[in-house]
């Protein structure tokens, strides 16, 4: 199997590289691989992680074409992967950075808005999660990580309607906090992931843990059947009917 992840450490801070094709699209085997990555990140002596991208895509989200080609036997084995990433992702302990280099579009933004700090590359990189213009409804762990970046009237916006945004309107919704020309967008990650890295470890997992507890609450509370129904939607003819429309109409035409 092709190299997935790099991962190295620049003094305390880890920089762990997605370079899954063009567009670290998620699949079962990222998935795992990038959670597998993010475990070992947080065990490692790095105080800090910059979540970065080879090319020009942070990542692309979900593999439609291996979805409907897989149908719901895939589907049933790949949203708990999905699932489990995202939980990772949104419960690392250690100050968690995404330098977003390109476009971070549904699932991809989902992972991208999991980290503390997110900065922007400058240029026509477009962040949203489209998930009901696709077909399928977005997790309930992707709402709550959605309900925790974003408020209202971009919260519907992003949810609703699917709205991509791009540059400035980005930091204006709440989805990045900074933007640095693309030259400078490692340089200034690893700057904030310094930053943050320097609070105790043990400081900030719990500070970060009690800001991210009304999520993780609601989890708990309502997790178990909502993923139930959540795969039973995904896994409907009329859900893979719509994904396979969507792929002919947009994806394609790209």
């Amino acid at each position: 199997m092709a190299r997935m992840i790099d991962w190295k450490l620049d003094g305390d801070v880890g920089l762990l590289r997605m370079a899954h094709g063009k567009a670290n699209v998620l699949d079962v085997e990222f998935c795992r691989t990038l959670g597998d990555a993010l475990e070992t990140a947080e065990a490692s002596a790095a105080r800090a992680v910059v979540l970065c991208a080879q090319g020009s895509i942070f990542s692309g989200g979900v593999d439609l074409n291996r979805l409907v080609q897989g149908g719901p036997d895939y589907i049933k084995v790949f949203l708990p992967v999905l699932d489990t990433l995202l939980a990772r992702a949104f419960t690392f302990e250690k100050p968690l950075i995404g330098a977003i280099n390109g476009h971070a579009i549904a699932g991809g933004a989902l992972l991208a808005l999991c980290c503390d700090r997110l900065v922007l590359a400058r240029g026509n990189a477009r962040i949203g999660v489209p998930e009901l213009k696709v077909g399928v409804p977005i997790p309930a762990l992707g709402i709550e990580i959605l309900r925790t970046m974003l408020v209202e009237p971009h919260l519907s916006s992003a949810i609703y309607h699917g709205k991509l945004w791009q540059g400035e309107e980005c930091l204006t919704a709440g989805l990045v906090h900074e933007l640095v020309e693309p030259e400078h967008l490692e340089a200034r990650c690893l700057e904030l992931a310094r930053e943050l890295g320097a609070a105790p470890t043990a400081s900030f997992a719990l500070t970060k843990g009690i800001l991210r507890l009304p999520a993780l609450d609601a989890l708990d509370r309502h997790g178990a059947r909502v993923r139930e129904e959540n795969l039973r939607v995904w896994s409907a003819p009329q859900t893979l009917h719509a994904v396979e429309s969507y792929i002919a109409k947009t994806l394609k035409k790209a």
